[in-house]
């Protein structure tokens, strides 16, 4: 039953995307500390999620390079984790 209640608590995979959407297309110049750390806090979210694949995180990095932010660091940064974890 624990297994079942942790699968609910999560964002699935599309609100995700859709708010990394919403975040990086909010503005047309770089994104402020606050913005930036939404970011890689969903990105995060998105690359650890076991339902998100190899399409859902090329889309989160994107994303993220639209807004000038460094996609491959915030990768570097969680990769290890989610090969980790599948």
């Amino acid at each position: 039953m624990q297994n079942l209640k942790s699968q609910y608590e999560k964002p699935s995979v599309k609100l995700l995307l859709a708010v990394l959407s919403w975040l990086t297309t909010r503005r047309h110049r770089l994104p402020d500390a606050a913005t930036q750390s939404a970011i890689a806090h969903h990105f995060h979210l998105l690359v650890l999620h076991p339902a998100s694949d190899s399409i859902d995180i090329q889309a989160g990095i994107y994303m993220a390079r639209r807004t000038g932010m460094d996609a491959a660091g915030l990768l570097a940064r969680y990769a290890g984790a989610k090969a980790s974890l599948h």
